[in-house]
């Protein structure tokens, strides 16, 4: 955990701090922190589970229908040369 959100907590929440500080390192397998591609906004094991079952219920209830994007690799290239802004002066 950053050391900002763990002062953040410690300011607001004192009582709270060591248990919200244990789920999120189940979260990420005993881990304060993984610096692995996607992996800090994905969270793994029961807790994670827990969340996205709420998730998913309230959508049903809610009537909500949902679908996440498909990944479009071509929208991330390399900038045309042919849109370069030119100088004032």
């Amino acid at each position: 955990m950053s050391e900002l959100f763990t002062d953040w907590l410690q300011h607001h929440y004192p009582l709270k701090k060591d248990h919200v500080l244990n789920v999120l390192r189940k979260m990420r397998g005993g881990k304060s922190y993984d610096a692995a591609f996607g992996a800090w906004m994905r969270g793994a094991g029961e807790f994670a589970i827990l969340i996205r079952k709420r998730f998913n219920a309230v959508l049903k209830r809610r009537r909500i229908k949902y679908k996440w994007p498909e990944l479009d690799c071509p929208r991330f290239g390399p900038i045309s040369r042919s849109n370069v802004q030119f100088t004032l002066f």
